[in-house]
């Protein structure tokens, strides 16, 4: 693989090219689904792009979509994430901002996964039954070699479309607590010593990517994009 970069933000991204995920061949990492754009937005893509890859003492595999996904070159620590999204209207697209360890999985915390249906949508009706957009956190963590997750919880914040509007998604992790905030409203809390414990002095990626959902059996055209990123230390 090439290594290739892109500058967002005032900062270097590292852009995916060439590989795709050896358990879950259903994309692959397609440097031309990066792009800036007039505005100064980074675009993240989805769409139809067949390659063909040889992995080692396999037949060759013909991956039909093509997807972008970027990480940032520096190491983070403890600090405030912020990141303005609009996300991608495709059909069974699963877009993401997060973090993850640069030595090991986990952790992991999921600032924002996303995941559209057949209509294009993020509507999502729960048992309440209120309307809440099939937006969800996450946090992933070890102990004693072990793996756990807290789990992906769902979230109300407003009425604004987050497929037709910027939305603002912000992450504060300090050594006693992680906090999520959509548009400023606090959506998730974790203050459990030994989550936040596990991941103490670990240095994490930052991750923003358009993925398409398991099972999917077209490739989808979508555009996720991303207006700023800016991180703040602790």
């Amino acid at each position: 693989m090439k290594s290739q970069t892109i500058n967002f933000s005032n900062r270097t991204w590292i852009v995916r090219d060439a590989e795709y995920h050896k358990s879950n061949p259903k994309e692959w990492y397609d440097a031309s689904a990066v792009k800036i754009d007039s505005s100064g937005n980074l675009v993240l893509m989805t769409h139809k792009n067949p390659r063909e890859f040889h992995p080692t003492n396999s037949n060759p595999i013909t991956i039909n979509t093509g997807s972008g996904r970027i990480y940032c070159e520096e190491e983070f620590s403890y600090g405030k994430f912020e990141a303005y999204i609009k996300l991608p209207g495709g059909k069974q697209v699963w877009p993401a901002f997060w973090l993850y360890g640069w030595e090991s999985w986990p952790p992991e915390i999921d600032i924002l996964e996303a995941y559209s249906d057949k209509r294009k949508s993020y509507y999502k009706i729960n048992w309440k039954p209120f309307l809440i957009w099939n937006v969800e956190t996450n946090v992933h963590y070890k102990l004693e070699n072990e793996k756990f997750s807290v789990g992906g919880k769902g979230h109300w914040f407003g009425v604004k479309n987050p497929a037709f509007f910027f939305v603002k998604y912000t992450l504060e992790w300090r050594p006693d607590s992680i906090k999520i905030f959509y548009d400023d409203f606090p959506v998730r809390e974790i203050t459990d010593p030994r989550i936040l414990n596990s991941m103490k002095g670990c240095k994490m990626k930052v991750v923003l990517n358009n993925s398409v959902l398991n099972g999917i059996k077209h490739s989808p055209k979508s555009k996720m994009f991303i207006r700023s990123f800016t991180y703040e230390p602790y």
